[in-house]
């Protein structure tokens, strides 16, 4: 059996190398400079009109098909109902 001493120092030890690994494994954050910080802005500003326009075109011929997928499916709903109330031969 453990002591109660043995105990108590090894959950302070526990602790104390939590608290320091915690501690360690975050970064520093780099501070810009005001001229990188201008620099990755424009870089940014570039980048991002790119990627919305290939997104924006990506959605356009993404939507068609949706969108016919989806009429083509509420077409079918519509059907069955109406079929439900007319009498078949």
């Amino acid at each position: 059996m453990t002591s109660p001493i043995f105990k108590y120092f090894l959950f302070i030890a526990c602790a104390l190398t939590t608290v320091f690994m915690v501690n360690g494994c975050t970064e520093e954050v780099p501070e810009l400079s005001s001229a990188n910080r201008i620099l990755a802005d424009s870089i940014y500003r570039v980048e991002a009109k790119l990627v919305i326009k290939e997104v924006d075109s990506l959605c356009a011929l993404v939507y068609k098909e949706n969108f016919d997928q989806a009429i083509d499916s509420i077409s079918k709903v519509r059907l069955k109902e109406i079929e439900k109330y007319i009498p078949s031969k």
